[in-house]
């Protein structure tokens, strides 16, 4: 029975290896087309199509905003905002990241919040320390907002920059 069950196991084993090979191979983004409507690969500016895709995305058109806000009636009282602008309480900053699922994936720091969860008692101060310094001054470390973007493609066989669905892996202490 110990045989066979070592045997199921190798079987379990082998399907789930192939599985999972084959998934990587048909996620992997080998070209696209751009916005000419050419075909391009990793040498010909495949990552360009995608840098400039996100750069569209995310510039900041000529829009008067102030037209579309002054429109808007305040709904948050005196007290609401008084509540909201309160400084930040360190029992604040540790709940926030005690709410963090601990397996999440980690940022490009490679710290996962189970990392922050476990160590607290270590690193806990650093990071109230931050979170209410940003509070008070509005700054933080340049590479906190340091973000590895994953690209899942919606279909199989994805053409255009449209058919990826960009996943945000951020630092957890940014997430904070």
């Amino acid at each position: 029975s110990k045989q066979l069950w070592l045997k199921e196991g190798d079987r379990n084993s082998k399907f789930f290896h192939a599985t999972a090979k084959a998934r990587r191979k048909n996620n992997q983004i080998h070209s696209l087309v751009n916005e000419e409507g050419d075909r391009v690969d990793w040498e010909g500016g495949l990552e360009e199509v995608m840098v400039n895709y996100f750069k569209g995305l995310f510039s900041s058109s000529q829009a008067r905003w102030e037209e579309v806000v002054d429109c808007i009636e305040s709904k948050v009282t005196a007290d609401q905002n008084a509540c909201l602008t309160k400084p930040v309480e360190d029992k604040e900053v540790k709940e926030a990241l005690f709410h963090m699922h601990p397996d999440k994936s980690p940022g490009p720091d490679g710290m996962s919040p189970g990392f922050y969860q476990r160590y607290w008692s270590i690193v806990g101060n650093d990071i109230v320390s931050m979170v209410k310094n940003f509070f008070e001054t509005g700054e933080f470390n340049e590479h906190l907002t340091d973000t590895t973007i994953v690209l899942i493609p919606k279909k199989q066989n994805a053409q255009h920059m449209t058919d990826l669905r960009p996943i945000s892996l951020c630092n957890v202490s940014y997430k904070i």
